[in-house]
C-alpha cells in the first residue's frame, strides 16, 4: 500500500501523484491486465464515459490528465486504471457499515477484500485541493477510485462490489470511480444522497455506507441508473455484496450464501446503532473472524475506518486485527 501527499488544482494533484508514482503505475497497468479496457469492441463504452464526465464531472478528466503527465504516459492508462474494473465480474465479498456515537456523529467501516494484486497497489492519498477542499481518499495506484475515503467537511463513504444492469451503454462514471465526487462536492449524508440520485454508474454496482459529522448513516445500493437507500434515523446502516432495495433487481442480485450470511451477522453485530466509541467497535467488527457470516475472512486484505468529525481515517493494510490500526488525520 503507499501514501502519498498532493495539493493544487485537481491537474496539480493528478500530476504529483503521477510523479510520485510513475513506476508503480506502469506495472500496476501491467499486473492488472488493463490494456483490455483498451480493445477495439469496448471503444464505444470508452467514448460514453469520457462524454459522460466531461459533461457533469471534468474535474476528473483533468485529473487523469494529470496522471498521465506527471508520470509520463497516454492518457489511456489512468483512464484504463479508472474504468477497467467496471467490466469485471463483482468479486462479492467486501462488507460496509455506518454506525453512530452517542453524541452523535456517524462513522463508516469496511473490510476490502480483494485478491493479492489489489493490496499490492492499494493507495491512501491525502489530498488538498486548490479551493481548500481536503481529503483522504483511499483506492489504487494511478486510477480515481474511492474505495473508502472522509473529507473535512464532514463526509465520509465506503464501497462494496455489487451485480451489474444489463442494458448498458457504458454511458456514466465508472463504478469504482463514483463516489469520488461525493468527496470532491458533499458535506452531508443527504446532499451525497443526492449527489448519487442523480449519477449513472457505468459497470458493476456498488453497495455504499454513508455517515456525516452531524450523525447522518445511509445504506446506498447503486446499479447503472437505480438507486435505493436504507435511511435509518436511529440504528445501524449496512450493506454486503446483493440487492435487498425496492427496484434493485439484476442477475445475481440475490446474492450469493457468504454474502447474505454476512449480511446477517452485520444486522446483530451492530445493534443497537449507537455506541460510546464507534470506532472501536467498527475495527472489532472488521476484525471478527467467527462464522457463519465472519465479516474478516481469507480475503480481507484490508480494512478502513472513517470518522469524519474528527477528520480521522483508521487503515488496516492486511488481514485486520483490533491491534493493527494505524490513523491518519486530514
Amino acid at each position: 500500500m503507499f501514501y502519498i501527499d498532493c495539493s493544487g488544482s485537481p491537474r496539480e494533484v493528478g500530476v504529483q501523484h503521477g510523479r510520485f508514482l510513475q513506476e508503480e503505475i506502469a506495472r500496476a497497468f501491467e499486473e492488472w491486465k488493463a490494456e483490455r479496457w483498451l480493445a477495439d469492441d469496448l471503444a464505444p463504452a470508452r467514448e460514453r464515459m469520457l462524454t459522460y464526465l466531461g459533461a457533469h464531472y471534468p474535474e476528473m478528466i483533468e485529473e487523469m490528465e494529470g496522471i498521465a503527465q506527471g508520470a509520463g504516459v497516454d492518457f489511456a492508462v489512468p483512464f484504463a486504471l479508472t474504468a477497467f474494473n467496471s467490466v469485471y465480474p463483482a468479486l462479492m465479498n467486501c462488507s460496509v457499515f455506518a454506525v453512530r456515537s452517542k453524541e452523535p456523529r456517524g462513522c463508516v467501516g469496511k473490510t476490502h477484500d480483494i485478491n493479492v494484486v489489489e493490496q499490492r497497489w492499494g493507495l491512501v492519498q491525502k489530498i488538498t485541493y486548490k479551493n481548500g477542499m481536503r481529503m483522504i481518499r483511499c483506492g489504487s495506484v494511478g486510477s480515481l477510485w474511492t474505495v473508502a475515503g472522509i473529507n473535512e467537511r464532514g463526509i465520509a463513504v465506503a464501497t462494496a462490489s455489487a451485480p451489474r444492469f444489463t442494458g448498458q451503454e457504458g454511458f456514466g462514471v465508472p463504478q469504482h470511480a463514483g463516489p469520488t465526487p461525493v468527496l470532491y462536492r458533499c458535506r452531508t449524508v443527504p446532499e451525497a444522497l443526492d449527489e448519487l440520485s442523480g449519477m449513472l454508474f457505468a459497470g458493476k454496482g456498488l453497495n455504499m455506507a454513508l455517515a456525516d459529522a452531524l450523525g447522518g448513516v445511509a445504506a446506498v445500493e447503486k446499479s447503472f441508473d437505480r438507486q435505493s437507500v436504507r435511511h435509518p434515523r436511529r440504528g445501524p446502516a449496512f450493506a454486503t455484496n446483493h440487492y435487498v432495495g425496492k427496484g434493485m433487481t439484476a442477475p445475481g442480485a440475490k446474492g450469493s450464501g457468504n454474502s447474505v450470511d454476512r449480511f446477517s451477522k452485520l444486522k446483530k453485530a451492530l445493534r443497537p446503532g449507537a455506541f460510546a466509541d464507534p470506532v472501536a467497535k467498527l475495527k472489532a467488527v472488521c476484525s471478527d473472524p467467527t462464522g457463519p457470516g465472519a465479516i474478516c475472512r481469507e480475503s480481507t486484505l484490508t480494512a478502513f475506518v472513517c470518522d469524519p468529525g474528527r477528520c480521522q481515517l483508521w487503515v488496516c493494510p492486511g488481514t485486520p486485527t483490533v491491534e493493527s490500526w494505524m490513523r491518519l488525520r486530514i
